[in-house]
């Protein structure tokens, strides 16, 4: 049986990282979802990880997107003030 494709997203920051990177060790498919292609995504695109970035023309199509997709997903907030 293969494992899902989980979706994480804020995986350039410190939680999402974490949590991407642990995934992709245990064996999962990961699609990481990053703001900005950086040093810090091609990071976990070397480690195994499918990096994507939003491409969504209307507010809230990211939303209805993670609400419809089938893959699980895992939100990482961004604590920035």
């Amino acid at each position: 049986m293969s494992l899902p494709k989980i979706l994480v997203t804020g995986t350039t920051g410190k939680t999402g990282a974490v949590v991407a990177s642990e995934l992709l060790r245990a064996g999962y498919p990961v699609r990481a979802v990053v703001r900005t292609r950086d040093a810090r995504s091609a990071k976990l695109q070397a480690a195994g990880a499918e990096s994507r970035r939003p491409t969504c023309a209307t507010p809230g199509a990211s939303r209805t997107r993670l609400r419809t997709s089938r893959a699980p997903t895992i939100v990482s907030r961004s604590t920035r003030t």
